[in-house]
């Protein structure tokens, strides 16, 4: 669910980039590091869950 997120806020990042609509994607441009770093923690405790 949260990787629908991340993907989510960068598909608007790149549609405010092609639009040129420069609020939008300056607010993607900032929530995508923090969206991504969150995914890639959740990813790595699933994994060790596994183990």
């Amino acid at each position: 669910m949260y990787l629908l997120f991340t993907l989510g806020v960068a598909g608007w990042g790149i549609y405010g980039w092609l639009n040129r609509d420069w609020p939008v994607f300056a607010a993607n441009l900032i929530t995508f590091p923090a969206t991504a770093a969150i995914l890639e923690r959740k990813i790595k405790s699933l994994l060790n869950q596994r183990n």
